[in-house]
């Protein structure tokens, strides 16, 4: 059953391989260097989505201690329109200095038409200044050919405050 061309390895050998082997693995692959959600948010800012849609914010002068009506207008590229048949959803982060009535929307809370998508965002701005409300929205245009999803889209309101 046992064959000369068999060897056993001694287990200093044993010891030296793995040794060599942890090592090498360590050194290759730092889990701490590698964040998979930083790396889809990278790539996603450097995608240019313009020929899929665009955003506009209208009413964006705001007054400080009042409660302002933002809109936030999603428009369709060429040869596309609104999905409204998809559950758009947006989402805001917390900012210092503004306070956001609902940082969770989805598709009841908007204006869905074939030629944009109109998203109401009521603030409060504490304090004088620009204000950068960052977020991100899951939604979908369409033609007869195709339907794009959009996921983890950014969205950027710049509001400023008097």
């Amino acid at each position: 059953m046992w064959n000369r061309r068999m060897r056993v390895m001694s287990p200093l050998t044993a010891i030296l391989v793995f040794g060599v082997l942890t090592v090498g693995l360590m050194t290759g692959c730092d889990r701490e260097e590698y964040d998979p959600e930083a790396v889809a948010q990278e790539a996603q800012e450097h995608v240019d989505r313009s020929h899929q849609y665009t955003m506009r914010v209208e009413g964006s002068e705001i007054d400080v201690g009042e409660e302002s009506a933002v809109e936030l207008l999603v428009l369709p590229g060429p040869d596309l329109k609104i999905n409204n048949e998809f559950p758009w959803a947006i989402e805001f982060d917390e900012i210092d200095g503004l306070v956001v009535e609902r940082s969770k929307m989805n598709w009841n809370d908007m204006e869905l038409q074939d030629e944009q998508a109109t998203i109401p965002v009521s603030v409060t701005a504490k304090e004088p200044g620009q204000h950068r409300l960052e977020g991100r929205a899951d939604f979908s245009v369409c033609n007869d050919e195709r339907c794009d999803i959009l996921r983890n889209e950014p969205v950027e309101l710049i509001l400023e405050a008097q």
